[in-house]
């Protein structure tokens, strides 16, 4: 369903397969800029004033509609037809336009013939349309769904146009039956949110009953376009968790040192093999 309001352009991109320094990643690509599901804390707001877009995050979506063929071009010119792809680094793939267009699609219609490993992350059960493309890419294709709460009320305050945690997570569960490999990525970990003790233990519980078998947890940005954003809807709405925020903010080494620890301490109750970034 299309907001009324969703700015929805349709652009030729130059490139779209870019070196990356994520960790493991040896490239990325992102289907479009921008995204509606509009989550308050996204690292990736500053895109929008990168490529100068004044409206608000989460209410514009550039779609790269000659992705496909501009990447079949790139693949052809390369010596070396292999490593790791990030799909969706900035931006969701499956987000509600990729109904309308199927840019991530036809994306993976062309890496299906390569030997590239796959690693694509989402917020969309909308993977499910996917479902027997993905599949036959088997154990090359990682398959991710990120989570930052699980409770209903925090949720419509941090990811208001985002689906259901529990249908993002019900989505991949359905990927246990291939080859592909599954994991929740359990990011942001937001103070005052996502690591109260209650929350923490609900999400791993949850998990571990849809039958996932791992987790990757990160922790919060704290780049100027998200405490700018993010800080003063906290500050307004939350003020509690705004002060849990600044206290992150001040102490972030013994505050991850802490919080490991219970992430690791629920890791063992649910046997959950657990992974972190930080």
């Amino acid at each position: 369903m299309y907001n009324s309001r969703m700015k929805i352009r349709e652009i030729k991109a130059k490139t779209i397969l870019h070196r990356t320094k994520i960790p493991g990643m040896d490239f990325s690509i992102n289907p479009y800029i921008g995204c509606q599901h509009g989550c308050i804390y996204c690292y990736a707001s500053y895109m929008g004033e990168r490529f100068g877009h004044r409206e608000r995050w989460g209410s514009f979506v550039d779609v790269k509609v000659n992705a496909a063929e501009i990447l079949r071009k790139r693949i052809e010119r390369m010596r070396k037809r292999q490593g790791t792809i990030a799909i969706g680094v900035s931006t969701d793939p499956y987000q509600p336009v990729e109904r309308k267009y199927r840019i991530t699609r036809a994306i993976l219609e062309v890496l299906r013939e390569t030997d590239f490993r796959i690693s694509l992350l989402t917020k969309s059960p909308l993977v499910l349309d996917d479902f027997h493309l993905i599949s036959s890419f088997g154990s090359r294709f990682h398959l991710g769904v990120s989570i930052s709460v699980l409770s209903p009320e925090p949720k419509r305050f941090l990811e208001p146009a985002a689906p259901d945690p529990i249908l993002r997570l019900k989505a991949l569960a359905e990927f246990n039956s291939t080859q592909v490999e599954t994991f929740v990525f359990f990011s942001p970990l937001i103070p005052g949110f996502s690591d109260q003790e209650g929350e923490l233990e609900l999400i791993f519980r949850t998990i571990r009953e849809f039958g996932i078998n791992r987790v990757l947890v990160d922790r919060m940005s704290l780049y100027s376009n998200v405490m700018r954003n993010f800080a003063e809807k906290l500050r307004r709405f939350y003020p509690r968790k705004y002060k849990s925020l600044m206290e992150y903010r001040k102490n972030k080494r013994a505050y991850l040192r802490e919080i490991k620890g219970k992430i690791i301490s629920l890791s063992r109750k649910f046997t959950l093999p657990t992974e972190f970034t930080f």
